[in-house]
């Protein structure tokens, strides 16, 4: 997560992403474009209004908890598919 947080020379971007840390700790999203810019040094516009938009949706505490709650209910569905070891065997998973 280091290079993560290389210097940027962009005066744009370095605007862009300054946010508090915890917002990249908290979303792979993030993480993600700050990576994509370090590596190629540029960024579509629909790659810059997606980070801005997710940025505003965690510090809004509203929209935060919808983000959560989806969270949430991936993992679930994720748990949910999961094979017991009786139904490996049964399907010769095992």
């Amino acid at each position: 997560m280091n290079d993560l947080f290389e210097p940027i020379e962009d005066l744009k971007f370095q605007k862009l992403f300054d946010i508090d840390k915890s917002l990249y700790q908290e979303s792979r999203f993030l993480r993600d474009i700050r990576y994509r810019y370090n590596k190629l040094g540029f960024l579509s516009v629909n790659q810059i209004n997606a980070f801005k938009k997710t940025v505003n949706d965690l510090k809004d505490p509203k929209k935060r908890e919808e983000y959560e709650h989806k969270k949430r209910i991936k993992k679930k569905k994720k748990e949910s598919l999961r094979l017991t070891s009786k139904e490996k065997k049964m399907l010769g998973l095992e």
